[in-house]
C-alpha cells in the first residue's frame, strides 16, 4: 500500500509523576505522492495531553489535498482540504 510514495510516521511521549502530574502524547502521518498526472498530500496528527489525571487536550485532524494536472497546461484541478477533528 503507498508504493512510491513519501511516507514518515512520528510518535512522541513524555510525563512527569511528583508534585504535579502530567502526560503528553503526539502521533502524526505524511505522504506524499506526485506524477505526471496527479498530486496526493495528507497529513494527519493526534494530540492528547493529561494534567493532574484530567484530560484537557484529545483532537485528531486530518489535511488531504489533491490535485489533478492537466496535459500541456499549467492549469490544474484541486479538490478543497478536508479537516476533521
Amino acid at each position: 500500500m503507498l508504493v512510491n510514495w513519501d511516507k514518515s510516521i512520528d510518535v512522541g511521549f513524555n510525563g512527569a509523576s511528583g508534585p504535579s502530574n502530567n502526560t503528553n502524547f503526539r502521533s502524526g502521518i505524511r505522504a506524499h505522492y506526485e506524477d505526471d498526472l496527479d498530486r496526493w498530500d495528507l497529513k494527519s496528527v493526534y494530540l492528547y495531553k493529561q494534567d493532574e489525571n484530567e484530560t484537557t487536550d484529545n483532537k485528531y485532524r486530518v489535511d488531504l489535498l489533491k490535485d489533478w494536472f492537466l496535459a500541456d497546461s499549467s492549469r490544474l484541478y484541486f479538490t478543497c482540504r478536508i479537516r476533521l477533528g
